[in-house]
């Protein structure tokens, strides 16, 4: 699980370093309007959303809420659809509306979440340690 946490960690910082370099080398000075009017951009700073889908998934596949899996859904069928073009202007508003209603849905329902529903059995990470000083142990 470590693995695709750092890698999903690696994808938001690709996408928080894309988003400053758009924003710094862009006319506008607006990440939204940049990328509306180019979608490429979305290969600089997209990522975010990348590791957004990543952890709605997570969500899902822990908590089963259905805001996490519409958000796994509608995240990248927006951005896609917007970089490839294939979804209308109209459409692609009603999508972020959407998106935009059920994330806050999403974030709203964390707070009430209790903390420790959130962190998780952390024991399993005292089983992965033991196995590593066991691997070690017989590696040397």
């Amino acid at each position: 699980m470590k693995p695709m946490h750092d890698f999903l960690k690696v994808l938001w910082g690709a996408g928080v370093a894309g988003s400053l370099g758009v924003l710094a080398l862009g006319e506008s000075h607006s990440l939204i309007m940049a990328t509306y009017e180019q979608p490429a951009l979305l290969l600089a700073w997209g990522w975010v959303f990348v590791a957004l889908t990543g952890l709605f998934f997570k969500e899902f596949a822990c908590f089963q809420r259905w805001e996490a899996s519409a958000l796994f859904a509608l995240t990248p069928l927006l951005t896609g659809g917007h970089f490839l073009g294939v979804i209308g202007g109209d459409v692609q508003q009603g999508m972020a509306i959407a998106l935009s209603a059920v994330f806050t849905f999403f974030a709203a329902r964390k707070f009430t979440q209790p903390y420790y529903a959130d962190i998780g059995d952390k024991t399993i990470f005292n089983l992965f340690a033991a196995q590593k000083a066991q691997m070690d142990k017989d590696a040397a």
